[in-house]
């Protein structure tokens, strides 16, 4: 075989198995999930967030005035929070630190808040999303990313998403 026909070869095998490795990819067979950037494990270390090995932390991205039926998914977060191989943090921004801790009392949320005066959380993980946020975390990197959801029937999906992803 001459190496013309030996590199056309090796050619045609790259491109077949980059082609397999996508269909499996979209099919969800093979789950590639994104790393934590350097600026997003920045903020987890500056508002002092620990990632444990094998454990998933929900990162919840919320401002105080996010609409009530948004909010209403809080039960769902409390149930997850009572898992045992789940965190879950609610992280939340607001222009005065005080009136924040005001409004807190309101969701009855039963895991740790975290203030973000700055909305860095915000900036660096949804952008111009709309909150709240959830992302899912396992081992520095993003399993799962969900925005908001106003009604009963999508709440319930994503809080299944969630779910299926921790079991």
């Amino acid at each position: 075989m001459k190496i013309g026909e030996k590199i056309f070869i090796a050619v045609l095998v790259v491109l077949i198995l980059i082609n397999i490795f996508y269909l499996l990819k979209r099919a969800e067979i093979i789950k590639i999930h994104p790393r934590l950037t350097n600026s997003q494990r920045a903020l987890l270390d500056k508002f002092e967030i620990e990632l444990s090995d094998g454990q998933y932390t929900l990162l919840i991205i919320f401002g105080v005035n996010d609409c009530a039926s948004c909010m209403a998914e809080q039960k769902y977060w409390n149930q997850l929070n009572n898992k045992p191989n789940i965190s879950v943090i609610a992280v939340g921004h607001h222009e005065f630190e005080d009136e924040f801790w005001k409004c807190i009392p309101n969701y009855g949320l039963n895991f740790k808040v975290i203030y973000d005066g700055e909305a860095a959380f915000k900036e660096s993980f949804v952008g111009n999303e709309k909150t709240p946020y959830k992302i899912l975390i396992k081992e520095y990197r993003l399993i799962l990313q969900d925005g908001p959801n106003t009604d009963n029937i999508s709440q319930e999906v994503s809080f299944r998403k969630i779910l299926k992803e921790i079991s």
